[in-house]
């Protein structure tokens, strides 16, 4: 995961960074991230920044929380670490953050039942079935 500049209060927040964090903050430990899932829509808002927050607060016991994802800080490093392995639709949707989720949500339905009848079931095997 990697993103071009910051999101977050007071960050560049694109539209396609941002969809990057809303997936992975969906990804991490629900004890981590906020109670229910953030939409993958690309757009900063005030659950997006408490969910940032909140990840820095528990992952990374940041007593003052900044609320911003830096491309070489720590939070998204600790973020890279703590996402769950496999694909699920909000890992495809940030795969394909170029896209809306009305282009990538049909063909996750797709991949999930052919993933498993071919074996496609490590990091390696997942990428080389998506490319």
């Amino acid at each position: 995961m990697a993103i071009q500049g910051s999101v977050g209060v007071g960050g560049a927040n694109r539209s396609v960074d941002v969809k990057l964090i809303q997936a992975a903050l969906n990804l991490i430990n629900p004890s981590y991230s906020s109670a229910s899932p953030l939409a993958i829509d690309g757009v900063i808002g005030d659950r997006t920044n408490e969910a940032i927050k909140r990840f820095q607060e528990k992952a990374l016991c940041t007593e003052d929380p900044n609320a911003l994802v830096d491309p070489h800080g720590r939070t998204l490093q600790s973020l890279r670490t703590s996402v769950r392995k496999g694909l699920n639709l909000d890992s495809l949707r940030a795969i394909m953050a170029h896209s809306s989720a009305n282009i990538v949500d049909p063909y996750y339905p797709l991949f999930s039942s052919h993933m498993g009848k071919y074996r496609v079931n490590t990091p390696l095997r997942i990428a080389h079935f998506l490319a």
